[in-house]
């Protein structure tokens, strides 16, 4: 047989020889330590804010339920996502710290509640206040109003805030 038998070829081997590992130089080392350390920082901040924020909040809720004759002042916003923001929470606390000074009881007053509306442009102008729910009780109601009216104007909304007009109910109890 002449047939035309094709041979294959094996593949011919080559020495292979190690890749030559990179040596990482002083100054990637450096950059590489520079990044890791402003990492850590940042997180550093993130934890601090949080921290903070939440000293805000208790600030808050601190002014909201301590009054010296058993009365509880409280702030209630509508949704909106600067609401969360510290500057606004230093911005009720001491809307309702003013309004607590300016809120003068009856003295048959136990067992009562009453909310006012108010509706904040950004200068600090009350622009509405109105009673959401009476207490049924005249003398009450109307020292919740007066209290509310004399407490503004207040400083201007901070820049946080996004809206034209903050509206918040202001919630009376004793």
């Amino acid at each position: 047989e002449t047939g035309s038998k094709r041979i294959k070829k094996r593949p011919r081997k080559t020495k292979t020889t190690p890749k030559k590992k990179r040596l990482i130089t002083k100054r990637e080392i450096k950059k590489l330590e520079e990044k890791i350390q402003k990492w850590k920082e940042e997180e550093y901040l993130k934890k601090r804010l949080k921290s903070l924020e939440e000293e805000l909040k208790s600030r808050v809720e601190v002014a909201r339920s301590v009054g010296t004759h058993g009365e509880t002042i409280g702030i209630s916003m509508g949704k909106g996502k600067s609401h969360l923001d510290p500057l606004m929470y230093l911005y009720i606390s001491k809307l309702v710290s003013r309004i607590r000074l300016n809120w003068s009881l009856p003295q048959s007053s136990k067992g009562k509640e009453a909310i006012v509306d108010v509706r904040i442009d950004r200068s600090g102008n009350a622009v509405y206040i109105g009673l959401e729910k009476s207490s049924q009780d005249m003398l009450f109601d109307s020292s919740c109003l007066r209290a509310v009216r004399r407490s503004f104007p207040f400083d201007p909304l901070p820049k946080v805030y996004e809206g034209d007009y903050l509206d918040i109910g202001v919630r009376f109890s004793r």
